[in-house]
């Protein structure tokens, strides 16, 4: 889990050094919801040639 200090520390750097896409998901800590796999599908997909899914 990343704290709030961190995230903001992230977040104020990242945009001037990288091409930041940022997504929280509130109440999930340590576990994985279906909508940031979803997520992170459609990030990848153009860097590795497949299409994302639509979603349902």
């Amino acid at each position: 889990m990343i704290g709030a200090p961190a995230i903001a520390r992230t977040r104020e750097f990242l945009p001037a050094h990288t091409a930041l896409v940022e997504r929280v998901y509130p109440g999930l800590a340590h576990g994985i919801h279906a909508q940031e796999l979803a997520d992170v599908r459609e990030f990848i997909a153009p860097y590795t040639g497949a299409s994302a899914p639509s979603p349902r």
